[in-house]
């Protein structure tokens, strides 16, 4: 299990154009699963950058703690928010008015042999698994692991210093920084609307 193989699972219109923006929405806004449910399945909009484009695009992701670590697989596999992430390293998570700056690591072999093996069967992860991974989650063979693991990118997030809140109007406090000759801010480009992952170059 070195590298993944290309799969992916076009999403439907309806999870491009309304579900996702709907739930970004609501986590910027309302803190949609900040908790999420002991302590698994905490929803966040991913902030990254894009690997040609240089644009920042926003998608709702959720994250599961396992091991003490945090991670986030993508269901569709190789999603334009994978690919940007595995190129740019490094990410912020939102919610409600924070924004946490995180490195990615994607992970390979044993550890994501072992942590594929632990959500789907995990209670509150093996719907999803069962459902949205294809997954046989009641009689789970390392060769379906293995499949698994060829198919679905996931990433290990590390925190990088302390989150801190967003500014009023959705405008993030480490998105400013003083001109180098006039000392007063200077506001970085607003993020791109969210990165539809339909294979556009983002």
């Amino acid at each position: 299990m070195t590298e993944t193989d290309g799969h992916y699972r076009r999403p439907s219109w309806v999870r491009v154009r309304l579900v996702n923006p709907l739930l970004r929405v609501l986590v910027l806004r309302a803190g949609l699963g900040r908790r999420g449910r002991g302590g698994q399945d905490v929803m966040r909009v991913l902030r990254v950058r894009g690997r040609r484009s240089g644009r920042s695009y926003d998608v709702p992701v959720r994250i599961a703690a396992w091991d003490g670590q945090r991670y986030s697989l993508s269901m569709l596999g190789e999603s334009e928010w994978a690919r940007n992430l595995r190129a740019a390293g490094a990410a912020q998570l939102l919610v409600g008015t924070r924004v946490e700056p995180v490195l990615a690591r994607e992970i390979w072999a044993e550890e994501k042999a072992a942590f594929l093996t632990w959500y789907c069967q995990h209670p509150v992860c093996r719907l999803r698994a069962r459902y949205g991974l294809k997954a046989d989650t009641a009689n789970l063979t390392a060769a379906e692991v293995d499949r698994l693991a060829r198919q679905y990118p996931v990433f290990r997030l590390e925190p990088v210093g302390r989150s801190r809140p967003r500014r009023a109007g959705g405008r993030i406090a480490t998105g400013i920084r003083a001109t180098a000759t006039t000392g007063r801010p200077a506001r970085l480009r607003r993020p791109h609307a969210l990165c539809q992952p339909d294979r556009q170059r983002c």
